[in-house]
């Protein structure tokens, strides 16, 4: 076998496993609403951040926690699918361990808020986007449009369960 044809099937098995962990995080924006939160709560602390002078690394931790609050509820949803799977019946042993993943989530999610408090408590910053939004009628009515939209997204989005 030549190097070319060695290189042409290790990019296809690359490509591969990435549209098929594209296919594994689209179930999951599609089935969970869970993530669909964090992926709302992800897009508001953007929006907000225009309005602050955050460094480069701050914008780094952001996006870091991002990553692990998300990254962490993908893990929670496939350990419980596949636990839901091999024992479909109650078992308490099955439910500390899915219980156990929940908190992980909820522990980054909580460590992810307090950074954002840390780096969002300015009340003259926040009076400053309140007056941009009261001053600009179609910015608070996009605003507001955004914020309906996402309600849709997080509650009511069509799902289906695997």
């Amino acid at each position: 076998m030549t190097k070319k044809a060695t290189e042409r099937g290790f990019l296809r098995r690359q490509a591969a496993s990435f549209a098929a962990a594209g296919r594994g995080l689209w179930r999951i924006i599609r089935e969970e609403s869970h993530l669909r939160f964090h992926l709302v709560a992800a897009a508001y602390v953007l929006y907000f951040s225009r309005w602050f002078d955050f460094s480069r690394g701050e914008y780094a931790a952001v996006f870091a926690l991002f990553g692990l609050v998300i990254g962490l509820e993908c893990v929670n949803t496939a350990l419980e699918r596949l636990s839901d799977r091999v024992c479909p019946t109650f078992d308490p042993a099955i439910g500390r361990v899915k219980d156990m993943a929940a908190g992980a989530v909820l522990a980054a999610s909580i460590c992810a808020a307090g950074a954002g408090v840390c780096l969002f408590w300015q009340p003259d910053v926040w009076l400053a986007v309140w007056r941009d939004h009261v001053g600009q009628p179609v910015r608070l009515a996009l605003f507001l449009l955004f914020t309906g939209v996402a309600a849709w997204f997080v509650c009511t989005w069509p799902r289906r369960k695997i």
